[in-house]
C-alpha cells in the first residue's frame, strides 16, 4: 500500500487536472502551435513559446501522475519531484489566478502534511 504522503500528492496532481479540463486548458494548448500565424514576428513566437510552457506544465503533471500511481509500499515521493509541476504553474506569466491558487493550495498541503 502507497504512503499518505503519495495519496496526497495524487489527489493534488488530480485536482488541478480537473481544473485545467474545465477550463479546456488542456485541449487549447496543443493546438495553439497550430492555429499562430507562420509570419515570425513577436506575438506569433511568444504564443507558441507559450503553448510549448504550458505543454511542459502538461507533461510533468501526467509524469508526476504516473510516478505516483505506480509507487511500491516502501517507496516515497521525492518533495521535489512532488511541487515542481506546481512552481511551473506559479512562474507561467500566461496562467491565471484559479491555477495559482490551486498550485499554492497544493503545495500548503504538502508542507502541512
Amino acid at each position: 500500500m502507497r504512503t499518505d504522503s503519495a495519496f496526497v500528492v495524487l489527489d493534488r496532481v488530480r485536482s488541478t487536472l480537473n481544473i485545467l479540463k474545465k477550463s479546456n486548458l488542456l485541449y487549447s494548448t496543443t493546438s495553439a502551435a497550430l492555429v499562430a500565424p507562420n509570419a515570425p514576428n513577436a506575438e506569433s513566437q511568444e504564443q507558441s513559446s507559450s503553448s510549448h510552457r504550458e505543454n511542459g506544465i502538461l507533461t510533468s503533471f501526467k509524469d508526476l501522475q504516473l510516478k505516483v500511481r505506480f509507487l511500491s509500499s516502501n517507496d516515497v515521493v521525492d518533495p521535489i519531484d512532488a511541487i515542481t509541476p506546481f512552481l511551473l504553474i506559479l512562474r507561467a506569466k500566461n496562467m491565471a489566478g484559479p491555477y495559482k491558487l490551486a498550485a499554492l493550495e497544493a503545495i500548503s498541503c504538502f508542507i502541512s502534511s
